[in-house]
């Protein structure tokens, strides 16, 4: 056979396991990320509650659903503390 042509059967081989590769990694790191996302819920809040979330948010630079979710997380890391401080 020629040369030139393994040469170039090779290198196209060699690609191929690379983009087999790289697909493999993507599909994992896929697959991580799925179960690290969030899951989206739902909240019905006064409408001046959502205002006022939104003024303190817009001070702070935040979107107010970021806000929101870290009041929440404040509120039950605050929870279980006391919940296991008292005895």
């Amino acid at each position: 056979m020629d040369e030139e042509f393994l040469k170039r059967h090779r290198f196209r081989r060699l690609l191929k396991d690379d983009f087999e590769a790289v697909q493999r990694g993507l599909k994992k790191s896929r697959i991580e990320k799925r179960a690290l996302r969030k899951i989206p819920t739902s909240v019905a809040l006064d409408p001046k509650i959502i205002q006022d979330l939104k003024l303190s948010a817009d001070e702070l630079g935040l979107p107010y659903q970021v806000l929101m979710r870290m009041f929440i997380i404040q509120g039950l890391i605050d929870f279980r503390t006391r919940r296991t401080s008292t005895p």
